[in-house]
């Protein structure tokens, strides 16, 4: 009948799941499901759930009955142990147990008309509305270790729609439904930026607009050029008025190439937000962030269509339909930056006017600073970089930097990887850089000029 039941296979859609299972995982591709927390009212475990108590409840003690996607139904109360259980066993036997690899915890904001509605809060009722972002995070933990008792050899991977800090311990994040428009674009770069101060670091948004139209051409190359570059670059959208009614990477002849530079670009730059993903689950730093996180200067505090990966990389998206410039602050950093594009140095402290070409996705680099970038990947795992090229922008004076990437196989709970331990040393004569890596290493230096460089390894 079209209505969703969860933990439930539509077996006209999937009458055949272990061979399609089969089929996926051959072609080297991972799967998630997408699950929500919410019994419809004909569920076939409604009446047993309502009998042990398991939802959101009104003051009469009956469930919180809400609508949802689907009609009506009642949300499950990860505050009792035993809907805790109910649901990490739906999840190990017709998710993980069918096939899946990962979970997607969706709806889970516990959304509530009721507010004097209550859960059991481990045996002590308490309001329920005041405890919705718990519900979030108890729901996200549950599927999170049920996914790590499954495959305890494998690192867990969830996703939350919802959720306080905290959420990162068990899983990334995204903004949610945004809608189709130059309006979704531009604030959600800002948002992405507040989330990653507020404790989460893996964010991003769904490319292209979840609901709403279809982007135009020039709307999805900048959707794909502005997440290129952020922690979690996902495609999801529901378009049901759409002759298309849904976001495809190659839904315009016109713009295909220009979506595929903008991935190209992402698979480049994996070595880089590998390293940077790994700094901050070790220190807590924010992967993405504005401008004024790193540095101090006034402009850097003026709003702005720009955001710093890690603290090397500046990157200003365009945001505005036919936009024809970027205006640019680099802030004043005492080294200069480089033009990612062209290698041309400049200087901090300025605004720039910089070209707003569809084509184009304005990136500077600080001046002194070293960056992993793929050089060769499969096409079907480009986070699996087969050799790495390390980019390095020593300035004009004497200086030293470092930098540490982690060579993992990005997958099994053993041993953490290799630390790759990169230093350069540089002066007027010569540029000197040493690393400790079997994995095949290329150097670049843009800004070398008629200096010498000197490898060791």
């Amino acid at each position: 009948n079209g209505r969703r039941y969860v933990f439930h296979w539509n077996l006209d859609k999937f009458p055949q799941r272990e061979t399609f299972f089969k089929l996926i995982n051959g072609l080297g591709y991972r799967t998630c499901a997408n699950v929500k927390p919410v019994l419809l009212d004909d569920h076939d475990s409604f009446d047993k759930a309502q009998k042990g108590g398991w939802f959101v409840s009104r003051q009469d003690g009956s469930p919180a009955i809400e609508r949802f996607w689907d009609g009506a139904g009642a949300q499950l109360d990860f505050t009792n142990p035993d809907a805790t259980n109910f649901w990490q066993t739906g999840i190990s036997s017709e998710v993980l147990g069918a096939g899946f690899d990962s979970v997607w915890n969706d709806n889970n904001e516990a959304e509530l008309w009721d507010e004097t509605a209550t859960i059991n809060g481990y045996g002590e009722a308490i309001e329920a509305i005041s405890a919705r972002p718990v519900h979030a995070l108890q729901m996200l933990r549950s599927s999170y270790e049920v996914t790590q008792q499954k495959s305890p050899d494998k690192r867990p991977y969830t996703i939350s729609r919802a959720g306080p800090i905290g959420t990162a311990r068990y899983g990334e994040t995204w903004s949610g439904d945004n809608e189709t428009c130059w309006h979704s674009l531009k604030w959600n770069l800002r948002q992405g930026l507040s989330m990653s101060l507020s404790g989460f670091p893996v964010v991003g948004h769904d490319i292209g607009g979840f609901s709403g139209p279809s982007p135009s051409p020039e709307l999805l190359v900048r959707w794909f050029q502005m997440m290129a570059l952020h922690p979690r670059a996902v495609m999801n959208s529901w378009k049901p008025n759409e002759a298309l009614n849904t976001n495809l990477p190659y839904m315009y002849d016109t713009a295909t190439e220009l979506v595929r530079q903008a991935l190209t670009l992402r698979y480049r730059f994996l070595p880089y937000l590998y390293a940077l993903t790994w700094q901050s689950h070790q220190t807590g730093y924010p992967i993405i962030r504005p401008l004024f996180y790193d540095y101090s200067d006034d402009e850097c505090f003026v709003d702005q269509d720009s955001f710093l990966l890690g603290p090397d990389v500046l990157v200003a998206p365009a945001t505005e339909e036919n936009q024809q410039y970027h205006s640019v602050y680099l802030p004043d950093n005492g080294e200069g930056w480089v033009d990612f594009q062209n290698n041309e140095v400049l200087a901090g402290g300025q605004w720039l006017e910089y070209p707003a070409d569809i084509g184009l996705l304005p990136i500077f680099i600080r001046s002194g600073s070293i960056i992993p970038l793929a050089k060769h990947w499969q096409d079907k795992s480009p986070h699996d970089a087969e050799s790495l090229e390390l980019v390095i922008y020593p300035d004009q004076s004497i200086g030293k930097s470092t930098f540490t990437l982690l060579l993992d196989d990005g997958d099994t709970t053993g041993p953490e990887g290799d630390e790759v331990n990169v230093v350069m040393q540089w002066n007027s004569r010569a540029v000197e850089v040493s690393f400790n890596s079997e994995m095949p290493i290329y150097i670049n230096c843009p800004t070398l000029g008629s200096r010498e460089l000197i490898e060791t390894n």
